[in-house]
């Protein structure tokens, strides 16, 4: 969301304001097409329930489920299933972080081609869905990648570059600072 609205972006990385919970799941809502619902509520829904756990979802791992009263786990034991579906659930919160990285950036064609194909290949293992909208013409896209890498400042240079161009974040609040300056001495 920041990087395609750069006066937000610049009220929060600038001034520090904090983005309502409602703008941000405003902006996920006008992007996408819902299935099924709201994929932000989705998220947000399994995002808490694992954040904020509940005596209910936390007592199998200290209690034995089996007893008809609540007797203390002294030997806990390995659950497969269980612990299939906390991988399953960890590679579906990577999954969806790593999607918000992707959208995060101008352009996807800054990422390289083996990233895209791994977060494609992730995809398609974590959920069985189509997925043919994450295909293209790698070769294209590489040629694309190599254009903009060829033309980015390397950012150890990147310090100096924004020191000493006239647009930069830190020469415009010098040459405001000193209008402003100006001004009062002038009216003063």
């Amino acid at each position: 969301m920041l990087a395609k609205l750069p006066d937000k972006a610049e009220k929060w990385l600038v001034k520090g304001d904090w983005f309502p919970d409602r703008i941000v799941r405003d902006y996920i809502e006008g992007q996408t097409t819902p299935v099924n619902g709201s994929p932000y509520q989705a998220f947000y829904k399994m995002s808490s329930a694992n954040s904020h756990p509940t005596a209910k979802t936390s007592a199998y791992l200290v209690f034995e489920p089996e007893s008809v009263r609540l007797r203390p786990k002294l030997h806990p034991q390995f659950n497969a299933d269980y612990a299939i579906r906390t991988l399953h659930e960890i590679a579906g919160v990577t999954l969806f972080t790593l999607f918000a990285m992707r959208r995060a950036m101008v352009s996807q064609n800054f990422l390289p081609e083996w990233w895209l194909q791994g977060l494609a290949q992730l995809a398609n293992d974590v959920y069985d869905a189509d997925w043919s909208h994450l295909e293209q013409d790698w070769n294209a896209h590489n040629e694309r990648y190599a254009e903009l890498n060829a033309s980015t400042i390397p950012s150890e240079r990147l310090d100096e570059y924004l020191r000493i161009h006239p647009n930069s974040f830190f020469n415009i609040q010098k040459r405001q600072a000193a209008e402003e300056e100006e001004e009062e001495e002038a009216s003063g």
